[in-house]
């Protein structure tokens, strides 16, 4: 959907301008524009990416002899497709590319924007016009060479010379325009949209109706240290405006149909489900990526409206100040800690459903009725016996590995009768609760008359400060019993040097942390994918379309060396749920 956009992106890359070249283009940006990326400095970047980890992991001799089917003609799969398109690797296009960048897509209708991309880029030329020009060139001969329908014409738009490869002068569609305005080089894939790219660069005034856009990046770029090395941004006002209207046309056709579902009630056409579900609420979405020495730090932001009362609401912490609990173990796969009132996520969901009309509320006007079934209210009892601290733990390689839901307890009597209350109700036709113990805590143990594995196995435990459930294998609740029996046991997770330097790199108002053990999971998705190729047989025919070697898949220590562990935390602005994402090198 974005392939064409990403391409005229990357041709037109990109030294020295910061964000303030930014800035300036941003109030240039086109009516209509629906997303945006934009990058501050390819050459920071491209000496960033090769002192990176994932660059020196690529190179690792073991990788290389797992990769080898990728790079089985010398080249990776995207030089590839670079060198088909531009003659040249995609490293090579980026260090022709000097300066800052921003690429605009425009849409005026959401099956433009689904099908094929209108963008306009901007980019800095100080001190690479000739070689731009030259790359500009060579792409337009490579395209007419397999095309002999396209030509290269030239024409002035503005007072500017214009190069432009198109079938037909006369439409505004083409293959690629560009041309140099002072410093900046425009190229675009519409003639009109380039002309008025160029009239805005030589006028130099904001575009009054890309206002809302501008308000989005400003806000973006006060959350994320002013937008990062890389934003891709979306703008959601724009695209719920282009999903509304295609809405409206497509349900002017259905006038005449399901009256009588619609007498009912039961006519849920999709504009009633997205305001119930307060699609509305989201003003955009926006990808920024930082490289600092060694550090990356990536973010994804979702800026909504003040005080979200749909799915966004079921997002937003319920306060911050986050306790790292000692029970998580440092060899957890994953581990997390959230401040989320359960209460509060049951009302906003009671709410989104009373507004999805007379139908939907009937659903939840049967609560009251399974509530005397169960013989607690879920709300009170169950919900409001647990305080906001919950925290997750996740271990294992294998297929049945264990998870870990910890609640802290906030009422004990209260959440001893409602548990009372789900076991007699569980028991009574979906299978039988049997009892064990570990340390000295008493597990309840779910068993399914169907259930063939423990991959699916549930377990509660009641420890007195916390409500511990239990998903799959229960090695993973054991470690975490014994850590909270005796915190002396192991280290935990949040001990780990690597974990340490990057808690003391972020800011201590987040509303929820976590640290994943990135290495590790990378194995573990390669291993199930050699498993999965090796089980397969595949013919050899498919063979020469494989990327991998499965047989020669890198030990985890190798993955664990480069990437070891990455720490998330979120934080809910006012206006914004940001979550950030941050990794170091496992060794100083």
């Amino acid at each position: 959907m974005y392939k064409f956009a990403f391409f005229l992106f990357l041709i037109g890359i990109l030294p020295t301008a910061a964000a303030d070249r930014l800035e300036s283009w941003y109030r240039l940006m086109p009516e209509h524009t629906a997303a945006v990326i934009a990058v501050k400095n390819a050459q920071e970047l491209l000496t960033q990416w090769d002192a990176g980890t994932f660059s020196k992991f690529m190179q690792d001799a073991a990788v290389q002899r797992w990769l080898a089917p990728m790079n089985k003609n010398g080249d990776a799969p995207w030089d590839d497709v670079f060198k088909k398109r531009y003659g040249s690797s995609m490293k090579d296009v980026l260090k022709e590319c000097p300066g800052a960048l921003a690429c605009f897509v425009v849409a005026e209708d959401l099956a433009a924007f689904q099908d094929s991309s209108t963008c306009v880029n901007l980019c800095e030329a100080t001190g690479k016009q000739q070689e731009l020009e030259a790359r500009k060139q060579a792409e337009a001969a490579l395209e007419m060479k397999r095309n002999a329908k396209l030509r290269l014409e030239a024409l002035d738009l503005s007072g500017v010379r214009a190069q432009i490869v198109t079938e037909n002068l006369e439409k505004d569609a083409c293959y690629t325009a560009w041309a140099f305005v002072g410093d900046v080089m425009v190229s675009a894939n519409s003639r009109k949209l380039l002309e008025r790219m160029i009239a805005a660069l030589q006028n130099g005034t904001a575009n009054s109706a890309s206002a809302v856009a501008q308000e989005h990046l400003t806000r973006i770029r006060q959350h994320t240290r002013d937008g990062g090395d890389v934003m891709v941004y979306f703008n959601g006002v724009k695209l719920l405006e282009l999903g509304e209207k295609a809405l409206a046309e497509s349900e002017a056709k259905k006038k005449n149909e399901s009256k009588v579902a619609a007498s009912l009630g039961f006519n849920l056409n999709p504009a009633q489900i997205m305001a119930a579900l307060g699609v509305q609420e989201l003003q955009a979405v926006a990808f920024t990526l930082e490289m600092r020495q060694q550090q990356t730090r990536a973010d994804l932001t979702l800026l909504h409206t003040p005080q979200p009362t749909g799915v966004l609401s079921l997002l937003r912490a319920s306060a911050t100040g986050v306790s790292l609990p000692s029970f998580i173990p440092a060899d957890a796969q994953q581990g997390a800690v959230t401040r989320h009132d359960l209460g509060r996520i049951y009302d906003s969901l009671m709410g989104i459903i009373n507004r999805l009309g007379p139908v939907a509320m009937l659903v939840t006007m049967q609560i009251p009725q399974f509530e005397q079934q169960l013989g607690f209210k879920i709300r009170s009892d169950l919900f409001g016996s647990l305080t906001d601290e919950i925290a997750t733990i996740q271990a294992g390689e294998s297929e049945e590995a264990g998870q870990v839901f910890a609640c802290k307890i906030k009422d004990h009597e209260k959440l001893g009768h409602a548990l009372a209350g789900l076991k007699r109700f569980i028991s009574a036709g979906f299978g039988t609760f049997e009892k064990s113990e570990h340390q000295g805590y008493e597990i309840s143990t779910l068993k399914l008359s169907d259930a063939t594995s423990t991959a699916s196995q549930m377990a509660l435990c009641d420890t007195g400060t916390h409500l511990l459930i239990s998903i799959g294998a229960p090695q993973t609740l054991h470690k975490v019993l014994s850590r909270m029996r005796d915190p002396g046991a192991g280290p935990s997770i949040w001990e780990d040097s690597q974990v340490r330097r990057m808690l003391a790199l972020t800011p201590e108002n987040y509303s929820g942390v976590s640290v994943a053990d990135v290495g590790g999971m990378l194995h573990t998705v390669a291993a199930a994918a050699a498993k999965k190729n090796t089980a397969s047989k595949k013919t050899a025919s498919n063979d020469a379309d494989k990327i991998l070697e499965a047989q020669a898949l890198p030990p985890r220590e190798v993955f664990q060396r480069y990437f070891g562990h990455m720490l998330g935390t979120q934080f809910s602005h006012a206006d914004a749920i940001q979550f950030s994402y941050l990794s170091l090198p496992p060794q100083e």
